[in-house]
């Protein structure tokens, strides 16, 4: 990210903002970024190559799993949001 880029990002930022809200938004949109590029080098997972990954790192083996919570302390209705455009590394 360009020394320009985070300039922007302070000058839309209320003057009451925190340090720490500051740096939330430059790791946001340095984020964004990073997926946008990936996104013109075609370097993304597909749904299923995700659900993959997601259930391997995870102690999750089966939806059922993940519907129930298993290996996420808590319950889960829908992984969808996990499987975005994003590498998941």
């Amino acid at each position: 990210m360009k020394k320009s880029e985070v300039i922007y990002i302070l000058k839309d930022m209320p003057d009451e903002s925190s340090a720490e809200e500051i740096i939330e938004k430059i790791l946001l949109v340095q984020k964004i970024e990073i997926g946008l590029n990936q996104i013109k080098k075609s370097d993304i997972y597909s749904e299923s190559e995700a659900r993959k990954k997601i259930f391997n790192a995870t102690t999750i083996k089966t939806m059922d799993d993940a519907q129930k919570g298993v290996g996420l302390g808590k319950p889960i209705k829908d992984i969808s949001h996990f499987l975005g455009i994003y590498k998941l590394d």
